[in-house]
């Protein structure tokens, strides 16, 4: 398992308890999950903060925490990335 600064959530779709944080496109970072695929929301770097941090504080965003499993649920169906 990779150390990161701050603690990393598992994967919202398959549980993988290590992604790795990986520039998507020209300075655009998200954490990208090693078991399934899924791409976190992307943190477009413009060199004011540290891309680390940024980006894992958007992973560990869970849309719909508190709501009903089915609402939670469906802001998530669709092509694997997720989503805020």
């Amino acid at each position: 398992m990779t150390h990161h600064p701050l603690p990393i959530k598992p994967c919202p779709f398959c549980g993988d308890t290590d992604p790795a944080i990986d520039e998507i496109s020209s300075d655009d970072w998200a954490l990208c999950c090693n078991g399934c695929g899924a791409i976190g929301p992307y943190y477009h770097d413009d060199g004011s903060s540290e891309v680390g941090p940024k980006a894992i504080e958007l992973w560990n965003r869970r849309p719909g925490e508190g709501l009903p499993a089915g609402i939670s649920e469906a802001l998530n169906t669709g092509d694997g990335t997720y989503r805020p």
